[in-house]
């Protein structure tokens, strides 16, 4: 009998266990003496504590070859395990394949990122000691092996849906994954649970990236997702030069070429796709914080992008067979395609992304830039009107969210916002907003009309009919569409005046309940909650006016602004600085003064 591919190990799997008989029970419950449903691929005690469901099946009855037998998966995965290790040792000795670790690469120095130790004279480790280096303990001295595992269940059940980059939970133990890529790992997962200081693990990541010497996809893995969730734990600044590190490695090592994931994946579907989705997350990511921090364009987008574009979740995630990738020009020319393609919810997401880069980019507001404008915003229309009906329905057959079309659909909105709503005429109704470092920068620009205005509020609605989705799982990249869309909403019921508050009252405590949800969680969304609670209690419930003859005049906040810095110090996130370190607003006594205009 021919062997099957290896692309098909995941699907072979299922097979394997299809119409199991419920006596039979997974190694976890096994272990344990428990009942097994024997459901696959993951029986639900397994499903419930996230733990890693596998099943060896009975040799009962075999008197034959083994052959005519499905392999168990343990032993599939020790076949993989061992072509790997063919693949890096040769039969006379390690070989040093071109090296994810490209030996011939520089990185530039740059002042602002010195928190890594410096970087001159790093020299780059063969393949094989990265192999070596991921067989040491990949935990933090304080924490058992029970923990660690526990944490990194934690990660994958709560965490791993929203950013999907690393190799399935099935892959990660047999992984090639150092040391330090674990323990960012074990830190985003300590936040959803009370059980284990996220701040000591916070520690060890940093203590333990400062050593780092080999400049590895690895490497740029584990500063992805550090730079997440330090966005999360509201250390904006400092996931700044996080991301920018990433950012300049991965391009050096060649993430964003076509050839990389084909060359140094070692034959491996999954790992090839990991690689690939390592680059377009660190794209998404980079676009988002550009956005965030109001730079007219990001790092990743001024290079040439040839790498494939990632999968559906669902084919990554349960390993079946791969097809072909995508390439973004062809997920560009499906405008006027007469074919009907397929292209996977990934590819919306970074579309989306792109949108928000050329909204960042309309900045004149002469002739020309009136034409860019219209341009923008007709793209935008396009990205939606152009979704097929599984995509825009963002809810999939099976009633689960799909996680990468909600992101999609968040950025594309951020997007509309940030073209309308500087140039609508909410601002003006509500004059506290300007004082929100997030939105100081929003100074009315031109043309300004009632067609902005509405452009913006319907992005705002969408937002939070996002919101409204039977969802337990968001990225913390969702916290700013929903503190926008609050502020739109705000905005335009101070606008409105008593004719429409019900309306708005209710969808900003829908996007506020959902902070609230994440808050449990995220600092950065405690925070936000914070600030966006007492602008709506100013809106909803304003105060009476103790003195009639007093009246403010219309720059004046409805809020007292004695220390804006303090009142909102989360919302300054989004207004760190300049890509020089400077930062570009000066306070007086009144307030925050602006020196220039952007949309962030």
């Amino acid at each position: 009998m021919a062997t099957r591919p290896a692309t098909r190990v995941a699907s072979s799997e299922r097979e394997l266990h299809n119409n199991r008989p419920s006596s039979l029970a997974c190694t976890e419950c096994r272990k344990k003496h428990l009942k097994c449903n024997a459901s696959t691929p993951i029986c639900s005690r397994c499903f419930e504590r996230g733990l890693v469901c596998a099943y060896t099946p009975s040799r009962r009855g075999r008197r034959g070859s083994a052959t005519r037998h499905s392999t168990p998966a343990s032993a599939l995965r020790e076949s993989r395990q061992n072509r790997l290790s063919e693949q890096c040792h040769g039969a006379t000795g390690p070989l040093t394949p071109p090296s994810l670790l490209s030996p011939s690469f520089e990185i530039t120095a740059d002042p602002s990122i010195d928190w890594l130790g410096p970087e001159t004279g790093l020299q780059p480790k063969p393949y094989e000691n990265l192999q070596q280096q991921s067989k040491e303990p990949t935990t933090h001295p304080t924490l058992s092996s029970d923990k660690v595992e526990y944490l990194t269940n934690l990660f994958y059940l709560h965490f791993y849906s929203t950013h999907p980059f690393l190799l399935p939970r099935s892959r990660y133990k047999s992984s090639m994954y150092p040391p330090y890529l674990a323990l960012v790992v074990q830190l985003i997962g300590s936040h959803f649970t009370p059980m284990i200081s996220s701040d000591a693990l916070r520690d060890a990541v940093d203590a333990a990236l400062t050593t780092v010497s080999e400049r590895s996809v690895f490497l740029v893995q584990s500063l992805l997702l550090y730079a997440l969730a330090l966005h999360a734990r509201l250390e904006a600044a400092k996931a700044v030069k996080v991301l920018a590190r990433a950012s300049a490695l991965a391009i050096e090592l060649g993430l964003n070429r076509a050839e990389f994931a084909s060359t140094y994946g070692m034959q491996d579907v999954l790992v090839e796709e990991s690689f690939r989705r390592t680059w377009w997350e660190l794209y998404v990511v980079d676009g988002y914080f550009s956005a965030l921090h109001r730079y007219p364009t990001f790092k990743c987008n001024t290079v040439e992008l040839t790498v494939g574009l990632p999968c559906e979740d669902k084919m990554y995630v349960e390993g079946i067979q791969l097809p072909r990738p995508a390439t973004l020009d062809q997920f560009d020319r499906r405008f006027f395609a007469n074919d009907d393609q397929h292209f996977t919810s990934a590819c919306y997401r970074i579309g989306a992304i792109r949108m928000i880069a050329r909204a960042m980019a309309v900045q004149e507001f002469g002739e020309e830039g009136v034409d860019n404008l219209q341009a923008v915003d007709n793209a935008i229309a396009a990205w939606k009107f152009h979704l097929p009906d599984e995509k825009a329905r963002t809810l999939e057959s099976t009633g689960e969210v799909d996680q990468m079309m909600l992101q999609a659909r968040s950025f594309i909105n951020l997007a509309s916002i940030r073209l309308h709503f500087p140039r609508s005429e909410l601002l003006l109704k509500l004059p506290f907003v300007t004082h929100i470092a997030c939105l100081e920068s929003v100074s009315q620009a031109s043309p300004k009309s009632v067609h902005h205005s509405a452009k913006a509020i319907s992005a705002s609605k969408e937002l939070s009919d996002l919101a409204a989705l039977p969802v337990d799982k968001h990225s913390p990249l969702f916290v700013c569409g929903l503190v926008f869309g609050c502020i739109v909403q705000l905005s335009a019921c101070a606008a409105q005046g008593h004719d429409c508050t019900v309306e708005h009252h209710e969808r900003v405590a829908l996007m506020t309940g959902v902070l609230k949800q994440m808050s449990s969680t995220w600092p950065l969304s405690l925070d936000a909650l914070r600030h966006l609670n007492a602008i709506a209690n100013e809106v909803f419930n304003p105060r009476p006016i103790t003195n009639p003859r007093t009246r403010q005049s219309p720059s004046d906040s409805a809020i007292d602004m004695t220390d804006a810095s303090e009142t909102f110090s989360w919302l300054e996130q989004f207004f760190v600085g300049d890509p020089n370190g400077q930062y570009i607003f000066d306070r007086g006594n009144s307030g925050v003064q602006l020196n220039s205009m952007s949309a962030f």
